[in-house]
């Protein structure tokens, strides 16, 4: 074999491997998935006067929105998770979770500005964050009735993909 020839065969090699682990974490899912949902108790982002404990949704499928005000897509997902408040009224809790050092009357202006149909929870020491293994916004948790951890989604899940899983979960 010639010098060129071994080049382009390991050069290939390094971006089949890279590749691969990009994707890898799409073939074997989540390690949370399957796994009870780390417990939190988060004051509301418009205050601190009240704090919404994840123990207390127990009995219900809850939708974990982490997100950060100069997210783009964090923005553009809003729409879809407010259309899951309407339709799943009394069945799942949507609660949008702030993760940045911001204070409550930044989040509050934040989620008014943004048109948030759902309770907004502060996360300002990243202590959620960090206990879901949150690394990219948005990123959505759907916990089952039983409080485990359903499904992750890393960016904004299909709307038809959602609501499926939703109703799965509901049933």
């Amino acid at each position: 074999m010639n010098r060129s020839r071994i080049m382009a065969v390991l050069a290939g090699l390094v971006l089949f491997v890279m590749a691969l682990s990009v994707l890898q974490p799409l073939f074997r899912g989540d390690p949370l998935e399957g796994q009870p949902a780390p417990q939190f108790t988060l004051p509301l982002g418009d205050g601190d006067s009240e704090r919404i404990r994840l123990t207390d949704q127990r009995g219900k499928v809850v939708v974990l929105d982490f997100w950060a005000s100069w997210c783009g897509p964090c923005r553009h997902s809003v729409p879809l998770l407010n259309r899951v408040v309407q339709r799943y009224r009394d069945q799942v809790t949507v609660l949008g979770i702030n993760s940045e050092a911001i204070s409550a009357a930044q989040v509050a202006f934040v989620a008014l500005r943004w048109g948030i149909g759902y309770s907004v929870l502060r996360d300002a020491a990243m202590e959620a964050q960090m206990a879901y293994g949150v690394q990219a916004f948005p990123t959505l948790v759907l916990i089952d009735k039983q409080g485990k951890v359903a499904k992750v989604y890393q960016g904004e899940p299909l709307e038809s993909a959602l609501f499926d899983r939703i109703d799965r979960l509901i049933k």
